[in-house]
């Protein structure tokens, strides 16, 4: 079930987020070592959530499209 829908269908008035270093570490990419290879932090953040793999993204209820 996707966060948000989770979050609506248990009467939360927000929805909890997700630690994205963490969710990166969990997929062993280490944020901060590749950080070097984009613009600036907001752009790395980008990029690598993108290439999250799709079970990664269902897991968490991440809807990065």
């Amino acid at each position: 079930m996707h966060r948000l829908a989770a979050a609506a269908q248990a009467g939360l008035d927000f929805v909890p987020g997700v630690d994205a270093e963490a969710l990166l570490a969990a997929c062993s990419v280490d944020l901060w070592e590749r950080r070097a290879e984009f613009v600036d932090l907001d752009d790395a953040l980008e990029r690598l959530l993108t290439e999250l793999p799709a079970e990664v993204c269902e897991a968490y209820g991440l809807d990065l499209g």
